[in-house]
């Protein structure tokens, strides 16, 4: 059996495709006409207007929507930068990193509350709205050990 080439196939079938769309959209039109031929002149004017208002109010919509970011692309307009070699490799940790000193200045804040009535009574109000914040500044300070 002969073999058909790759380019004869996508042809059959953009022309089975562009036969049936054809087909398609003259029963559309025909349609279309059935159901609009009783439209009398005021009414297609009618509904001219009409999409004309539509067409407004969507446009004043993405207007409006624009704002002042300046442009129509808003947040999705990427920038393009170049990667370099260092940064696309892992690099194995020599030693391990200091604790910052905002977790040992936290620590030290957390443990002179609880010298005072005053600091308890802070302290017990700051560990009722973050319950977890002891366990969590226990579990930052084991990974820096």
């Amino acid at each position: 059996m002969r073999q058909r080439s790759k380019t004869t196939v996508v042809s059959i079938i953009s022309a089975a495709f562009q036969k049936r769309s054809a087909k398609a959209a003259k029963g559309l039109a025909a349609l279309l006409n059935r159901n609009t031929a009783h439209l009398g002149v005021r009414a297609w004017t009618a509904l001219l207007i009409t999409f004309c208002i539509a067409s407004a109010i969507t446009f004043g919509g993405l207007l409006a929507a624009k704002g002042n970011r300046g442009d129509w692309s808003g947040a999705s307009k990427m920038q393009l930068r170049a990667v370099h070699p260092q940064h696309t490799r892992a690099k194995a940790p020599d030693k391990q990193p200091a604790m910052p000193a905002g977790i040992n200045s936290f620590r030290q804040f957390m443990d002179s509350l609880e010298q005072t009535t005053r600091g308890k009574m802070l302290a017990d109000s700051l560990l009722a709205s973050r319950p977890g914040l002891l366990d969590s500044l226990s579990l930052v300070e084991r990974m820096y050990e």
